[in-house]
C-alpha cells in the first residue's frame, strides 16, 4: 500500500512539470528543442503514463493480499504472499532486455501465456517458432 501510494505521489508531481499535454506543444513538434531534450521529454512523459498503471496494480496486489489469494504458504517460518503478484517495478524500469521487461509488467498474465499458449509451440523437444 505503501508502494502504490509513493508511485501515486511520483505521477502527481510528473504531472507539474511534464504534463501529457507537453508532447502536443508546438515548441516540441516544431523544433525549438534539440532532440536529447525532446527525448528526454518524451521518456518523462512516457514514465508518467507507466506510473498510472503502476499505482492501479499494487493496489491490486495489496487487495489479493489482504483477502488472502495471494497466500503461498510458509517458508522458513516465514507467510509468503507470493502465490499473484501483478507487476515487478523495479523489473520493468531496470529490465535488462524485453523479455525481463515483459516479464516484470503483468506477471501473471506472462505465466499464463508463457505455460498454456507459448509451450504449444514446443513440439517432441525442440523449440518451437515462438
Amino acid at each position: 500500500l505503501l508502494q502504490a501510494f509513493f508511485c501515486m505521489g511520483l505521477v502527481l508531481m510528473k504531472a507539474n512539470y511534464f504534463p501529457d499535454e507537453a508532447l502536443y506543444d508546438p515548441e516540441y513538434k516544431y523544433g525549438e528543442y534539440n532532440v536529447f531534450t525532446r527525448t528526454f521529454i518524451l521518456h518523462m512523459v512516457a514514465m508518467g503514463m507507466r506510473g498510472r498503471y503502476y499505482v492501479a496494480w499494487v493496489l491490486a496486489d495489496a487487495a489479493a493480499i489482504a483477502s488472502g489469494i495471494a497466500y503461498n504458504g510458509q517458508k522458513d517460518g516465514k507467510e509468503k504472499f507470493d502465490k499473484f503478484w501483478a507487476i515487478g517495478i523495479v523489473g520493468v524500469e531496470f529490465g535488462v532486455n524485453s523479455n525481463t521487461t515483459t516479464e516484470y509488467w503483468n506477471h501473471s498474465a506472462h505465466v499464463w501465456l508463457k505455460y498454456y499458449v507459448y509451450t504449444r509451440f514446443m513440439f517432441l523437444g525442440k523449440v518451437g517458432a515462438m
